[in-house]
């Protein structure tokens, strides 16, 4: 299950990146009206103790919202009206404390903050608190700020980004350049992330920067050159195998011919990989539909000669998707390999792939598999009892195995 494990581990990349704002949006869907206090419940951070402060959260909260009474007043004007009384940063700081839902305009973000450096700095002690809901809303209007004025607010962030030390925030403010349309693609950015990727002792800022390059275009050389160095000399095993990841990604911007090249060279860059948790990572990130024969043939070498049970598992995973070769001999490659395979977690990684290859075609090789008693045998009986029922798709296989044999469901299955 080595493999598998990791496999569901790449799957879960960037899938949060966005719950800060979701957060957000609950905290502050609705605005209170005067009369009505604002519910403890509403705070995502611990609560208070009960005592005085409970008192001084209640008068702020009253002071809050006849703050944001006058904000709705004006706004009501439209974008030419003058701002109430404590208004300018004030009001916009006020507002950005009790909550504006909904994407805002232009001039409505303006006012809720003068620059950047206001917003970071409501981040900040919203983090501080631990109020992650209220520090999801702030983020969500920061991207709003740049998205307002692409180059003046990316140029605000960027300078605050260069002497930033919190991760929390360096995250954050980074994610709100890479997620901007208007700003991901300006030159200063681009350099800014390039330099970040570069090097320097700071892996977060290394990661940032090649989490940047991720979604981009990366057809220039330079920086298929600086992704080559990540991923041979980078201190970090999970930021080596992230630029490896990079430059076999299918949106990468490469043509074919430049995608094949990059593969053989990473495949050649692997040899001196001492970490297998690199190895394994990189060639399950290595999509082999396309991939000429020679270059399958070099994973097949992997397959039978990487000293780590992972990185041969990983290898056979990889060989599923392979066209290059043809079916018939695919198969013949893999029956061969199971056969001289001592490692159980390769052999069924090695089953898994001729089984997606061949389909219906695998069954005269399980048939023979079948004959020589071993680890799997009770897994390779019910493949092949399947199969000459008439079931050729490999989810399905996967999902009616694990019933037959009584086995928990596995990522295949899924």
């Amino acid at each position: 299950m080595y493999v598998r494990t990791l496999a569901a581990g790449l799957l879960g990349v960037g899938v949060g990146i966005m719950m800060g704002y979701v957060l957000g949006k609950e905290r502050h869907a609705a605005v209170p009206e005067p009369a009505a206090p604002t519910p403890p419940a509403a705070q995502t951070a611990p609560a208070a103790p009960p005592d005085a402060s409970q008192e001084a959260l209640a008068r702020e909260n009253n002071a809050l919202k006849a703050q944001l009474n006058a904000l709705r007043a004006q706004l009501a004007r439209g974008p030419k009206g003058t701002w109430a009384a404590g208004g300018g940063a004030d009001a916009g700081a006020h507002a950005l404390q009790a909550g504006m839902p909904g994407l805002l305009s232009a001039e409505q973000v303006k006012a809720m903050a003068k620059d950047a450096a206001t917003l970071v700095g409501e981040l900040r002690k919203a983090l501080a608190s631990g109020d992650s809901a209220r520090a999801g809303y702030l983020r969500s209007i920061l991207w709003q700020y740049v998205q307002a004025d692409p180059e003046a607010g990316s140029r605000e962030v960027l300078a605050l980004l260069k002497t930033e030390t919190s991760p929390e925030l360096l995250e954050m403010m980074a994610e709100v350049l890479m997620e901007n349309d208007g700003s991901r693609t300006l030159p200063e950015v681009k350099a800014a992330f390039l330099q970040m990727a570069m090097g320097g002792e700071d892996p977060i800022r290394r990661r940032l920067g090649l989490d940047y390059l991720a979604r981009t275009d990366i057809r220039a050389a330079d920086v298929q050159d600086l992704l080559a160095r990540r991923a041979q000399a980078d201190p970090d095993r999970d930021l080596r195998a992230m630029a490896y990841q990079i430059l076999t990604s299918p949106t990468s911007g490469l043509d074919d011919d430049a995608r094949e090249k990059t593969r053989a060279k990473i495949l050649g860059m692997l040899k001196t990989e001492k970490e297998p948790m690199v190895r394994v990572e990189a060639l399950l990130a290595m999509d082999l539909a396309h991939a000429g024969e020679p270059l399958a043939r070099t994973v097949l070498d992997y397959l039978r000669t990487d000293p780590e049970d992972g990185v041969r598992a990983a290898a056979a995973e990889s060989l599923a998707n392979v066209h290059s070769i043809p079916r018939g001999q695919m198969l013949e490659e893999l029956e061969r390999t199971y056969g001289s395979e001592r490692s159980e977690v390769v052999q069924r990684s090695v089953l898994s792939s001729m089984l997606r290859v061949g389909g219906a075609e695998a069954a005269p090789a399980l048939e023979r598999l079948s004959r020589t008693p071993g680890p799997l045998s009770k897994e390779v009986d019910a493949y092949l009892n399947l199969l000459r029922s008439g079931i050729t798709d490999f989810d399905e296989l996967e999902a009616r195995k694990a019933q037959v044999l009584g086995e928990p469901e596995t990522l295949h299955s899924r």
